[in-house]
């Protein structure tokens, strides 16, 4: 159960990734990129040093061939997972997301261990559909076991709380995006990620989910 849980996180996070990176990439340019230059910044960024520390209060390391990014706080291997669009799993809980303005969800699924949620991750879309947002808020340690940049990684204040910001990947003077755009978030419950495909405003979304806790 737990590796399915893996690939329905991957297929909830990336699965849209290469529609709306086209759709940016054909937005902001009449003459999109080359396949090779394309490849060649893509390239380039999995050849950079790994970021392996702490920033906004979350420690980063690289993940080192493991497939779960969170340490999760759960005494039982066992998960147990329901997909869908009814958000009423977690209403109420300190995981539960709020609505986002101006997005529909599309796609919703939990984890649940010791008896109680432990994962909830909810995608989202503008309502043109030219945006995709996920949110997951997870009960875990502040760890993150993720490849990444160290060049891309900074911190950023959402609502007053610190944040651990991940940059897409850019090139052509920052016009083209290859990758989504990253934020988490260490609450006292564990960790929200949010992510964001398309030209929109994370920091706004950001808000409005800190805005949204109890």
């Amino acid at each position: 159960m737990k590796y399915a849980l893996v690939v329905a996180i991957v297929v909830a996070g990336l699965g849209v990734g290469a529609f709306f990176a086209a759709n940016a990439l054909l937005l902001q340019s009449a003459e999109p990129p080359s396949m090779d230059e394309a490849t060649d910044a893509l390239d380039a960024d999995r050849l950079a040093p790994l970021f392996d520390g702490v920033v906004a209060g979350l420690r980063i390391v690289p993940k080192q061939g493991q497939q779960y990014p969170y340490d999760m706080r759960c005494t039982t291997e066992q998960w147990d997972e329901w997909g869908g669009v009814e958000p009423g799993y977690t209403t109420g809980t300190e995981i539960d997301i709020p609505a986002i303005s101006g997005y529909d969800i599309v796609a919703h699924q939990v984890a649940w261990c010791d008896g109680r949620v432990a994962f909830n991750s909810v995608r989202m879309t503008s309502l043109n559909q030219d945006v995709s947002v996920t949110v997951v808020r997870v009960l875990a340690d502040p760890v993150l076991r993720s490849d990444i940049p160290a060049e891309r990684v900074t911190e950023v204040t959402v609502n007053g709380r610190a944040a651990a910001y991940v940059q897409p990947i850019r090139f052509g003077d920052g016009l083209f995006v290859l990758s989504k755009e990253r934020l988490y978030i260490v609450e006292d419950f564990g960790i929200t990620n949010i992510s964001l495909e398309g030209r929109g405003d994370i920091l706004d979304i950001a808000r409005q989910v800190v805005g949204g806790d109890r």
